[in-house]
C-alpha cells in the first residue's frame, strides 16, 4: 500500500508532503487517473476496514 501526507504549515505558510512532494503529487495523480467508481470502492474498503480495526479495540 502507498501513502503520502500532505498538509499547510502555519508557520510559513508552505504546504508540506511526506516523503516528498514529487511522490505525493505522483501518488495524488494516479487516483485521480483512477475511474470514479473504482475511487468510491476503494476509499468504502478503507472506511469499512477502519471502523473494524477501531471497534475491535
Amino acid at each position: 500500500m502507498s501513502a503520502c501526507l500532505v498538509f499547510y504549515n502555519r508557520n510559513n505558510g508552505k504546504l508540506v508532503a511526506w516523503p516528498s512532494l514529487e511522490e505525493a503529487q505522483s501518488l495524488i495523480d494516479c487516483y485521480n487517473a483512477l475511474p470514479e467508481t473504482e475511487r468510491n470502492m476503494n476509499a468504502d474498503e478503507e472506511e469499512s476496514s477502519f471502523i473494524k480495526t477501531i471497534t475491535k479495540e
